[in-house]
């Protein structure tokens, strides 16, 4: 016992003055205040071994896990597979039934019949000698199929809810749900999300942003005061996880552990010799997103840490020409639609290098990016802006408006030159590799340290997928085909445009002075 624990059980002792009934209301305090102790001892984790005759409980391992389930803030905790993630999510769930019997508790998995055998499994183990012998009061008997607990069906739970405690509410102590169902009408003090993602929602964009979906349907529903644990492990760079990651949905209280670390196994249950054979087994994806929680394959990536990065002292007192590069997003309504943004320059003299000062992705409408292209514009001075091919012409006129609006109020802007970038038909992995990779490895592209958007998206790029987070990594690229002194003629397939331009004029066709318009004679052909 700790000094605090020994102080606990000397004051019920003192109350109760029976050694035997003092300590069973210790370990009923105990199991109300310590989740590692609920699993460990009265559920007996700490007795279980699995067939090669290794302990299944990790003190050090499960005891952080515990920690972050028993806390009443948000988390997002990504472990491997066979790491008993979920086994302490149900332990989490018993514990808050029984620290207040009025609590709202949902539970959502992939599917109905999955998340359904999690709560039969709870019922299980709340008719554990040991949990019934220490709370009687709030775990009765459960008679045959449970018929002796107030409201047992496939779906819901409630064991007991003393009447003394207040208004019962409508809502269950346990509520599942699978991610196809629609919830209307059901509010929880806690959501737990266990495993709701699976290779089949992440196998297209179409099964991506539906699981978005679902979650933003769950947000419009919870209570503000809800406290919610979501507990998984990755399929994807863009999966749901990735975006409460990038998003900061529950601010950097988030977790990610990986089988192996720092050369050794996190949880004591496996071997190295073990590890290998998974690796073996399952293949170099399945291990790296299953048990390695990486959404890219190591001999997929595209871009390898650390990074080359620069400081004012490596730039020095040089003069450098600034460029610009946006790949903006078609709509604003969309978790992926963003516009990535990069502002970089080139030493003046030795033009053989590119520091780049900002990266970064906005979620603007057209008004307000063209806006923002301005203030930049006249932030940086730049040679020129890269902007995609086609969505330039859209976006042009209203910087041009914005431009002559800043003009107007007396502010003299340096016009650049606008290079629309053709996607062309090289694949997207082939660009950004020959571009910004090429760069990188050559140690040419030099970065600001800070640009943890930019490296996590350089990070998690793969090559081969389709789903890719890239809009800052996409406008990064674009940058070395839009510094004249970098890019090769085939990366631009279109004349320079510029934003304001009326198309092909009379000067333009005849190539000649106003007074000679009529001539016939034609400045392209006879």
């Amino acid at each position: 016992m700790t000094v605090a624990e020994r102080k606990q059980y000397d004051d019920i002792l003192r109350e109760v003055k029976d050694e035997e009934k003092a300590g069973l209301l210790w370990m009923r305090w105990k199991v109300l205040t310590d989740l590692y102790f609920l699993g460990g001892k009265v559920f007996g984790l700490e007795e279980a071994k699995g067939l090669n005759g290794r302990h299944r409980l990790d003190e050090k391992l499960h005891r952080q896990m515990a920690k972050y389930l028993e806390s009443d803030e948000d988390y997002l905790l990504l472990y491997p597979r066979l790491h008993m993630k979920t086994t302490w999510a149900k332990f989490s769930m018993i514990q808050r039934l029984l620290v207040n019997p009025l609590v709202r508790q949902g539970l959502w998995s992939r599917t109905s019949g999955l998340v359904r055998k999690e709560l039969a499994n709870i019922k299980i183990l709340l008719c554990n000698p040991r949990i019934r012998q220490l709370f009687p009061d709030l775990i009765p008997d459960p008679g045959k199929n449970f018929n002796g607990w107030e409201k047992s069906t496939a779906d819901v739970l409630t064991v007991y809810r003393p009447k003394d405690l207040g208004t019962i509410p409508q809502e269950n102590q346990i509520e599942v749900w699978g991610v196809e169902a629609t919830v209307v009408g059901h509010h929880y003090d806690v959501h737990y999300y266990d495993d709701v993602l699976d290779r089949r929602t992440v196998a297209t964009q179409e099964q991506i942003e539906k699981l978005m979906e679902w979650w933003q349907h769950i947000q419009a529903i919870r209570e503000l005061t809800a406290i919610e644990k979501m507990i998984g492990t990755r399929y994807h760079m863009r999966d749901l996880y990735g975006m409460v990651i990038q998003e900061k949905v529950f601010g950097d209280n988030y977790v990610i552990r990986r089988v192996v670390e720092a050369g050794k196994p996190i949880y004591g249950f496996f071997t190295m010799k073990d590890i290998e054979k998974m690796r073996r087994k399952m293949g170099e994806y399945t291990f790296a997103t299953q048990m390695m929680n990486d959404a890219v394959p190591p001999e997929d990536k595209l871009f390898v840490p650390p990074y080359p990065v620069w400081d004012a002292e490596m730039m020095g007192e040089e003069e450098q020409i600034f460029y610009l590069t946006f790949d903006p997003a078609p709509t604003t309504k969309q978790w992926s639609n963003y516009t990535g943004f990069t502002a970089a320059s080139v030493p003046a003299i030795k033009k053989d290098r590119l520091y780049y000062h900002e990266a970064r992705r906005l979620k603007l409408e057209p008004d307000k990016l063209a806006e923002f292209v301005v203030d930049k514009i006249w932030q940086y001075k730049p040679r020129r802006v890269g902007i995609e091919y086609g969505l330039q012409t859209a976006l042009g006129y209203l910087i041009e408006a914005k431009i002559r609006e800043r003009e107007n109020q007396g502010g003299q802007i340096n016009r650049p030159r606008f290079i629309p970038i053709s996607i062309g038909n090289t694949s997207k992995g082939d660009k950004i590799g020959r571009t910004l990779g090429a760069f990188t490895r050559d140690n040419r592209a030099f970065f600001k340290h800070d640009m943890r958007e930019l490296f996590t998206q350089m990070d998690n790029f793969n090559p081969h997928s389709k789903g890719n987070e890239d809009d800052i990594l996409d406008a990064a690229s674009m940058m070395i085909q839009t510094v004249e002194y970098f890019a090769p003629s085939q990366w631009q397939n279109v004349e320079a445009y510029q934003f304001g331009s009326r198309g092909m004029t009379v000067e333009d066709l005849f190539k000649t002075t106003p007074d000679k318009w009529w001539s016939r004679k034609f400045a392209y052909g006879a």
